[in-house]
């Protein structure tokens, strides 16, 4: 996510921060970035979504879409809408976390400029993926089985 954030921070001056520090939380710092939630059922689901433009070099521009009636509105030619789900699902051996994104280009125009975008990072997307899911992991195998 950082490595994402160095362009906006190298030619806005770091207008926003793609990071999630340790001092926030995972949803909240994805929050922070622009993302909405769209349907929440705690504590087994979580689908965000937003409008943006991911392949400009700086982020591009993401509109607030508020609520899940403004997402399914959102049709401004030149975005991309993205959403993400987080689900919990209760397993024999405990709970499987899995998550999914899709993306919905609002017009042509878009769905050319996103392509080359995401060809260039699906493979560092699918790692951060990965990398979230083993620190979910991580945290709650810790909080089951504290150190002694």
């Amino acid at each position: 996510m950082t490595v994402r954030a160095l362009p906006a921070r190298l030619l806005g001056g770091g207008r926003r921060r793609d990071g999630a520090p340790a001092d926030r939380g995972f949803v909240e710092a994805f929050l922070q970035r622009g993302f909405r939630e769209l349907l929440v059922d705690a504590p087994s689901t979580l689908v965000a979504g937003a409008a943006g433009q991911p392949w400009r070099l700086a982020g591009g521009e993401t509109a607030d879409v508020v609520d899940l009636a403004g997402f399914r509105a959102f049709r401004r030619p030149g975005f991309v809408l993205m959403a993400t789900s987080f689900e919990l699902e209760a397993v024999s051996e405990g709970t499987r976390l899995t998550t999914e994104t899709r993306v919905q280009p609002t017009d042509a125009t878009a769905a050319r400029a996103f392509r080359p975008y995401w060809w260039a990072i699906r493979v560092g997307s699918g790692l951060i993926r990965r990398d979230v899911l083993h620190a979910v992991r991580r945290r709650a195998e810790s909080s089951v089985n504290p150190p002694e």
